[in-house]
């Protein structure tokens, strides 16, 4: 029963993996972050008004606040736009086809040309030690399942 639920998440998430983001997604939110900051822009501006003690001083300055909260969110943006495909075949994306490659050979090798290398076993540093459990013993008869979700009990 286990293992057919813990197969039933990994089909899952390979449907997950399956079915594309929409390319309306990250189109609206890179719209969405720059009209933010054009509209930034002109709100915190400093007004002048008719009735200011100072009326003819024009206030000028660069909103060093506004651009360093442009670029945090910018490269916020571009680092989701790069993680629609991580696995894709530009320079950033992860190099998986070597991982792939070695293990297909590793695997290959030892099922073909090593079935029969058994290596000598040899007592360690660590072969006459007990190994402690790193939970208590209140802990050791309680059972868990560990991949039941966080929202089974939900309704």
């Amino acid at each position: 029963m286990e293992i057919r639920s813990f197969r039933t998440g990994l089909s899952l998430i390979w449907t997950y993996d399956w079915v594309p983001l929409p390319v309306m997604y990250p189109q609206l939110i890179f719209l969405a972050v720059h009209c933010y900051f054009i509209v930034c822009i002109f709100c915190r501006q400093f007004i002048i008004t008719p009735t200011a003690a100072n009326y003819t001083v024009v206030d000028l300055y660069f909103p060093i606040m506004t651009s360093v909260e442009f670029i945090c969110y910018v490269g916020w943006m571009k680092v989701a736009m790069e993680l629609l495909n991580p696995f894709g075949e530009d320079d950033d994306d992860f190099d998986c086809n070597f991982l792939l490659d070695r293990n297909l050979t590793i695997s290959l090798t030892a099922v073909d040309n090593a079935f029969d290398d058994i290596p000598d076993i040899s007592p360690d540093m660590f072969w006459h030690d007990t190994v402690s459990p790193l939970y208590s013993q209140e802990m050791a008869g309680k059972h868990v399942n560990f991949y039941v979700g966080s929202a089974n009990r939900a309704e």
